[in-house]
């Protein structure tokens, strides 16, 4: 980023000069890294800028926005996109690195997260029913389902008497 920052205010000073002053601005350029880096920079600056507008960048704001288990991983990412930003292209080539972050946050995105067991479940909606908590996991489980079932054939008897009255 260093190479980039100081070779676009090398152009805007050749563009503002005068023709006869240009040559001079060049020789006057600050080279912050290398004239190698500063080179190679200018010569990919087509492709870098094709490589940024090309990258979809709503894939990484969104698993900056990931809260579940997966934000690790996102942070990670993250911080490699920044890293593929700030280094020079000789250091760390932009367009590979874009692509691998992006397949990993494809991957992130699409990851299934894993749902929370029915015991956890089971206790944390009954935890009004304290004569349930000392008994084992599997008592538990066949609680709620017992509990489930009831409720599905209340609601489906409720829906066929509702049908009845409209026959």
């Amino acid at each position: 980023m260093k190479t980039a920052s100081a070779l676009l205010t090398v152009i805007e000073r050749v563009r503002e000069a005068q023709s006869n002053e240009a040559i001079s601005v060049l020789a006057s350029a600050e080279i912050v890294t290398s004239e190698s880096a500063m080179g190679e920079c200018l010569s990919r600056a087509t492709d870098l800028g094709a490589t940024l507008e090309g990258t979809n960048w709503e894939i990484f704001e969104a698993i900056g926005k990931l809260i579940d288990e997966r934000q690790n991983a996102a942070a990670e990412i993250r911080r490699i996109v920044d890293q593929a930003l700030r280094s020079d292209e000789h250091v760390v080539q932009l367009g590979p690195a874009l692509k691998e972050a992006e397949a990993k946050a494809v991957r992130l995105l699409t990851e299934s997260v894993k749902p929370a067991e029915p015991t956890q479940q089971l206790q944390e909606t009954s935890r009004h029913w304290s004569w349930v908590s000392g008994w084992s996991a599997r008592a538990q489980r066949r609680i709620w389902a017992w509990r489930q079932r009831k409720i599905y054939c209340l609601l489906w008897s409720r829906d066929c008497k509702r049908a009845e009255t409209f026959e």
